[in-house]
């Protein structure tokens, strides 16, 4: 079996011991299973309404994109050829990764992630490789709502986005920020956010707060106030990545 050369995205759930606890396993996946319903449409949508101008090859590519769900725990791996990875492809895995992560968010299915690439193995299901562990890794450090890019991955972008004389800092989904992580740490990372740009200055965008609160507290879940620090750094990054984006689009 040969190493296959990609990227890799890990997404977590938060919350999902609660639908177990109040005995919703089954709820939760009719959730989910609606969620991934139109899935394909809904990253092309978004497509549309990004900075990709090539969509119609992105849309192409995202069909190479495979989608596993593991428990609580979704995986997405993206094989791509070549030491220098064009940026057409890293932009489809980013997007496909932000549009999961806001259906999952808009149906009470809140959730934290991360990006890696490198070298794993893949064949019938079974998979295995650094780059997974890394994405876990760095997922589970996370506590707020977002997906960061792996140190290594995140310079692997830029240096591929020099490459393609691309500008990577233009891509509107993502922003470095000092991210809260567990250990009463923070680090700076490469963040996506699952906001869309043309939601600035929207109802969505101007009560962060409602918004994020009604995902953790949808479906009836049970949100200790160990998760309060969750929620506050959800609202804060999301305010950081509109500031960001405010101020490129003057």
């Amino acid at each position: 079996m040969k190493p296959t050369n990609g990227l890799v995205a890990f997404l977590d759930i938060l919350g999902y011991q609660n639908f177990i606890d109040n005995n919703s396993v089954e709820k939760a996946v009719d959730i989910l299973a609606e969620v991934f319903n139109g899935l394909k449409d809904a990253v092309i949508e978004d497509y549309r309404n990004s900075w990709i101008k090539q969509a119609s090859e992105s849309n192409k590519r995202f069909e190479d994109v495979t989608i596993q769900t593991l428990s609580d725990s979704i995986i997405l791996h993206f094989p791509i050829e070549g030491k220098n990875f064009p940026m057409r492809d890293w932009l489809t895995l980013l997007q496909t990764a932000r549009v999961i992560q806001r259906r999952l968010f808009d149906n009470g299915f809140p959730s934290r992630g991360a990006i890696a690439s490198g070298k794993y193995f893949f064949r019938d299901g079974f998979l295995v490789g650094r780059p997974f562990m890394d994405a876990y890794r760095l997922s589970q450090s996370l506590e707020f709502v977002s997906i960061a890019m792996t140190p290594e991955a995140f310079t692997r972008f830029k240096t591929d986005s020099k490459f393609a004389k691309s500008d990577w800092v233009r891509f509107p989904g993502g922003v470095e920020f000092l991210a809260p992580v567990k250990g009463n740490r923070e680090e700076r990372l490469y963040c996506l956010c699952p906001l869309r740009k043309n939601e600035i200055g929207t109802e969505a965008c101007k009560n962060l707060a409602a918004l994020v609160q009604r995902s953790f507290w949808r479906h009836q879940k049970d949100v200790p106030a160990t998760v309060d620090v969750k929620v506050s750094n959800t609202i804060k990054f999301w305010t950081y990545w509109i500031c960001r984006k405010e101020e490129s689009l003057q």
